[in-house]
């Protein structure tokens, strides 16, 4: 009896102890590795350049991709990145690998494979701890969220709100309304 108790402590062990949770936590850009390899959540890669979130989804039946974490940037800054994709039913068609590019340095993110979707994608972003100011930003600042294009003009999204939250360091955006795939930032809105 003594026998089968130890053997079933060690698998209970065994089975509480290899569990992933990653909601929450701190992730680093020592070394470039997968840090999630279970299909059902997103896969995170990281590298010196930052992070790529990745999920294949079904566009008939749809989905969403979640990401809520601390990452330590380059210089040692902890950035909270909380990012939340919702693919509606019958978007597109055929299973696609959506990557999701944070990048907290410029206060955007970018999205793959490039596509456009029969029916909006809702985003829900934001970015805590970051340098505001050296983001353009003051305490009264006025943001809005836009596609960006490579030659720089912007178009403005539907979104359900866009702040800045000076004493927290953070910047969100509620149900931003994506047409396409492509580059997406924070920007100030002119006075």
């Amino acid at each position: 009896m003594k026998y089968y108790s130890s053997l079933i402590l060690v698998f209970l062990s065994f089975f509480f102890f290899s569990c992933e949770h990653h909601e929450n936590a701190l992730i680093t850009t020592e070394n470039d590795e997968i840090v999630t390899a279970n299909l059902s959540i997103p896969q995170v890669y990281v590298s010196d350049k930052g992070l790529t979130i990745s999920q294949t989804i079904d566009g008939k039946s749809g989905g969403s991709i979640s990401f809520d974490s601390s990452f330590v940037n380059n210089e040692g800054d902890t950035i909270k990145i909380c990012v939340k994709l919702t693919i509606l039913p019958n978007s597109f068609v055929g299973l696609k690998e959506i990557q999701m590019i944070p990048n907290v340095e410029e206060g955007s993110i970018q999205f793959f494979p490039e596509m456009v979707f029969d029916k909006k994608l809702q985003l829900d972003l934001s970015y805590t701890g970051l340098d505001l100011a050296n983001l353009g930003y003051n305490q009264n600042s006025q943001i809005d969220f836009v596609y960006q294009a490579d030659n720089g003009n912007v178009e403005f999204l539907s979104n359900n709100g866009c702040k800045v939250i000076w004493n927290q360091s953070k910047i969100f955006v509620q149900n931003a309304l994506l047409q396409h795939f492509s580059r997406y930032a924070f920007v100030r809105k002119s006075s």
